[in-house]
């Protein structure tokens, strides 16, 4: 049997435990046992990646039986738990003072498509939480923030590099190619649905195979539908109810609406970072963010707005980013696949276990796309340095789901996650999402501090030789120019 057959049946098969708390809620560790354990995982990667089913590693408390105990430990995780791959010795029981806890667990990127959402559909301004992608690709993410260049004044917008990031294509456009056309597919089953209800088998309806990806088949089956239902449906006798009629017009705006409005372009990307990278804290931590400059008509049309808006919620960004390490009781953000989710008990787990992650792409045991170089296959001596056998994200955030319900998922890499303050609606930006760790005991949100994200990419804009000194902040409103009133 492969390897990669067990990350598929790991992937199938993981099922969450609620972990209990003896005190109620999750213990925070010290943060002298904190830098402890990170030093002795940091130190020890190299004897992790004999064991080719370890997929992610992190400060944490023993839990045995559901149940979180005193004891601080270094959590591995693993695609399934129990068994050892050929050739391989068991994970040590311990590494350096602590004890080692073994978890199910494995790291999967959030950027494929869901169903529709009020982020598919155009707005006539950007909003945070929008689903964006590059031009011609079939795949997407969120529009996390608008920042802006102190200096020139320049607008961007901002996401992962994995979602703006292509070879050959600069252009950037909203809403994602693959959640535009899930989003036809998606009402033109539902008005199929509506009309084949009315019409039952007394009219055979074109047939909708599962294949059928491209926009021009997608269009000229809805022209066949619009047909019958333009023939049929009104000579019936007694006629239709209003009700369904309404139901059946819905769906038949939507999609007019769709094909005639495809997605537009509204950036064009400029850089990008995926790497491991140092920070002011002296630490490597795992960077993976990008910015696209605005192109002039989605800056008009933002600066009309007057301040820069989130989908599904009043809150907007104050244009401050938090300290990436910051005690934060309440979060949210808007995705692209989850939309508006929130968080009120984050405050004993975030920025306190950084967590170690494995390249997906980097090792031996499964033949998947790099988030960088975009090759596939087993790790060669000739790729990007996190296709490397030792290449692992360093230094994540861990954002655990609420009330089983996940803060985020795949189509959200992207999003900016704020920080959330009672009866004030500006929020502070802490952290952008770019993947998923699922383990035994929580789904994890896995995420960059955003102090870091814009300091790594204001580095990577001022050192192209063709640009000026460059200094990112979070955009939050624009001032009104009462002189061109």
């Amino acid at each position: 049997m492969e390897w990669k057959d067990l990350y598929n049946d790991a992937f199938n098969l993981l099922k969450v435990t609620s972990i209990r708390y003896l005190s109620g809620k999750p213990k925070r560790l010290e943060a002298s046992q904190v830098d402890k354990i990170d030093e002795i995982i940091n130190k020890h990667l190299h004897d992790f990646c004999k064991h080719r089913n370890v997929t992610a590693v992190q400060p944490s408390f023993k839990v045995t039986n559901s149940e979180e105990k005193q004891e601080a430990c270094i959590a591995v995780y693993v695609l399934g738990k129990g068994q050892i791959p050929l050739g391989e010795s068991p994970i040590p029981l311990n590494i350096g003072s602590f004890p080692v806890d073994i978890v199910n667990g494995f790291f999967v990127r959030t950027n494929d498509p869901y169903r529709p959402k009020e982020a598919h559909e155009q707005e006539e301004f950007l909003r945070l939480g929008a689903s964006i992608g590059v031009n011609k690709k079939q795949s997407s993410g969120t529009l996390g923030a608008i920042v802006e260049d102190v200096n020139s004044g320049t607008l961007y917008a901002l996401s992962c590099n994995h979602v703006l990031g292509d070879a050959r294509e600069k252009e950037i456009i909203h809403p994602g190619l693959d959640v535009y056309l899930n989003y036809l597919r998606y009402n033109l089953n539902e008005y199929k649905g509506e009309i084949t209800k009315v019409l039952g088998s007394t009219v055979e309806l074109p047939q909708f195979p599962d294949d059928i990806l491209e926009e021009p088949e997608l269009k000229e089956m809805f022209s066949e539908l619009k047909a019958i239902k333009e023939t049929k449906i009104a000579s019936l006798i007694p006629p239709v109810s209003k009700y369904t009629l309404n139901q059946i017009q819905s769906y038949e705006g939507k999609l007019e609406n769709a094909f005639g409005e495809r997605p537009r372009v509204i950036a064009k990307y400029l850089a990008g970072v995926t790497c491991n990278k140092r920070m002011t804290n002296g630490k490597k931590h795992f960077i993976d963010v990008a910015i696209a400059e605005l192109e002039e008509d989605e800056v008009k049309k933002l600066k009309a707005e007057r301040k820069v808006r989130i989908i599904e919620t009043s809150h907007y960004p104050s244009g401050e980013c938090l300290s990436a390490t910051a005690e934060i009781k309440d979060l949210f953000k808007s995705g692209s696949a989850t939309g508006f989710t929130q968080a009120n008990r984050l405050a004993e787990e975030v920025g306190n276990r950084p967590t170690y992650i494995r390249g997906k792409g980097n090792s031996r045991w499964i033949n998947v796309e790099c988030i960088q170089c975009n090759e596939t296959g087993p790790a060669q001596s000739d790729r990007c340095e996190l296709c490397q056998p030792h290449g692992w994200y360093k230094r994540c955030l861990c954002i655990p789901e609420q009330g089983g319900q996940p803060f985020s998922s795949k189509g959200d890499s992207g999003a900016v996650i704020f920080e959330k303050r009672r009866n004030e609606p500006e929020s502070s930006g802490f952290a952008i999402i770019y993947g998923e760790l699922d383990t035994g005991y929580h789904r994890f949100a896995i995420a960059t501090p955003l102090q870091f994200a814009l300091e790594a990419l204001s580095q990577e804009v001022s050192a192209n030789p063709n640009s000026k000194p460059c200094q990112l902040k979070l955009a939050s409103e624009f001032k009104v120019d009462h002189h061109s009133i």
